[in-house]
């Protein structure tokens, strides 16, 4: 009689247990592991849209002290699509530079045919070369992993997704709050830092927060530096076409 009445109380409590454990709070679940590719991601969008059209500036340095200035329109798609034209100075203006891919072509007004050019070399001269002028997604050219994350950044390692490109490797501080590159250290051949961007001047005057300004000094030669000044800059598609050999030429005429 006492073994069956202590198991008839042992069943009737077990409703109660069953409710009391589902009333106790889950525990915490684990934190997850910083993903470097997510925050790159991020960084793309919070430094320019998708597809986009700015207006910008070029500020070159020069050995003999002098300074030299160049403005352009550029226009920017999906992926690898990217191009720009050049508004002056006069004697540069109309000259054009496409990204189609891994391939980049330039456009000299009066020229019937195109010439090939690269990402290393450099449309408007001095320590800003064509990659970073076409404003490509960093995660299109680059994957990243995280070398750090402190209280307010992270540092990413981002290496090239295919070789040939105008540097081996990338070393990104992100401002952990906003998302956006604090500086990016650009190396080339047997580990040889080549020169360091520096992101600046972050406000909302393009309707959100994004650097205005990156500066930089060549590494190799500590007589050049350029500032690149951003005028404007807003979400807008293009046709296919517009990122295309045959219409280079014509790239200007974008400009609404």
């Amino acid at each position: 009689m006492t073994v069956a009445l202590s198991l008839w109380v042992l069943l009737a409590l077990l409703p109660w247990q069953a409710a009391l454990a589902a009333d106790k709070p889950a525990a915490a679940a684990e934190p997850s592991a910083v993903d470097a590719e997510k925050i790159l991601l991020q960084v793309d969008r919070k430094l320019q849209p998708d597809s986009c059209e700015l207006f910008a500036q070029v500020t070159n340095q020069l050995a003999n002290g002098r300074t030299s200035q160049v403005s352009f329109y550029g226009v920017r798609g999906h992926g690898k699509r990217s191009a720009l034209i050049l508004l002056t100075p006069d004697e540069l203006a109309g000259r054009a530079l496409l990204r189609l891919e891994d391939e980049v072509w330039m456009h000299v007004p009066g020229e019937l045919a195109l010439r090939q050019s690269s990402l290393t070399q450099s449309l408007v001269g001095g320590v800003f070369n064509n990659a970073d002028l076409l404003l490509t997604d960093y995660s299109v050219d680059y994957k990243a992993t995280l070398l750090e994350e402190s209280e307010d950044s992270y540092l990413l390692s981002l290496l090239p997704r295919r070789s040939g490109g105008p540097y081996t490797k990338l070393v990104m501080r992100v401002d952990r709050k906003l998302l956006l590159p604090k500086t990016v250290m650009q190396y080339g051949a047997n580990n040889q830092l080549i020169k360091t961007i520096t992101f600046s001047k972050t406000g909302d005057s393009f309707g959100f927060p994004r650097p205005a300004e990156m500066q930089t000094a060549s590494e190799m030669n500590k007589l050049y530096a350029a500032t690149w000044q951003l005028g404007s800059i807003k979400a807008r598609t293009f046709p296919a076409e517009a990122f295309s050999k045959a219409f280079l030429p014509k790239v200007g005429t974008l400009f609404k």
